[in-house]
């Protein structure tokens, strides 16, 4: 009996140990689509490459976009020249979404080579 108490207690601690985690766990995720979300392009809304430019306000947008426009379309402010350093470095550490989402694909992936064998391409 003494054995079967002590594994009974050592069961209702991880039960609610397990359960923590999982909250933890829903709002880490919760957290990185927050940050994939701000990583987005605001004319496409794909995730920015290291590429990308920003306006004198900070907007950033990716280098397709940047591309075909003359002004930041957020703000209407000048594209600067300088290459943000610590958004790139970012922007390189965050689990990106495939390619391929809008076929289907919803696919984070933290490095790239998925793209080669997806389903949706």
């Amino acid at each position: 009996i003494f054995y079967l108490t002590q594994l009974i207690s050592i069961h209702k601690i991880m039960s609610e140990n397990l359960d923590g985690l999982e909250e933890k766990l829903r709002e880490v995720g919760i957290r990185l689509l927050e940050l994939q979300k701000l990583a987005e392009c605001p004319v496409c809304f794909y995730p920015l490459d290291v590429a990308h430019s920003q306006c004198r306000n900070g907007h950033a947008v990716c280098s397709s976009c940047t591309s075909k426009l003359n002004m930041c379309p957020l703000c209407k402010e000048q594209f600067v020249l300088s290459k943000p350093t610590l958004m790139n470095q970012l922007l390189d550490r965050l689990p990106k979404p495939c390619p391929f989402i809008r076929t289907g694909c919803s696919a984070i992936l933290p490095e790239e080579g998925h793209e080669e064998y997806c389903e949706f391409r």
